[in-house]
């Protein structure tokens, strides 16, 4: 059974991870992904390399980037609004993993 521990929230979105199995769930823009720990890991480097801002988007409450997902066929539209704050979202979920970790190394 599962043991989510919050790692990021903001008003409409957060982020999870399961301390057992180390299955994320991602809710976001009305749609929610589970992410194994080596899927969110991609995910994250893949929105890291991404620059939105440079050349898709244009008026920032537009949904007109399309972003990838590690599963087939899904994909989440977002404005250029959206795209920051989930960038932000992962970052925030990222230092909590790594301070998550590090405390677990402490523990017996």
């Amino acid at each position: 059974m599962c043991h989510f521990q919050e790692l990021a929230r903001c008003r409409e979105c957060y982020i999870v991870r399961c301390g057992n199995c180390r299955q994320y769930q991602i809710y976001f823009s009305g749609l929610i992904l589970s992410l194994s720990q080596q899927e969110f890991m991609q995910w994250l480097g893949y929105i890291e390399q991404r620059d939105c801002r440079a050349n898709e988007i244009r008026d920032p409450y537009e949904k007109s980037a399309f972003i990838s997902t590690s599963k087939a066929g899904v994909h989440l539209a977002v404005s250029l609004n959206e795209y920051l704050q989930l960038q932000t979202l992962l970052r925030k979920a990222d230092c909590e993993v790594k301070a998550l970790d590090m405390l677990a190394l402490f523990e017996g």
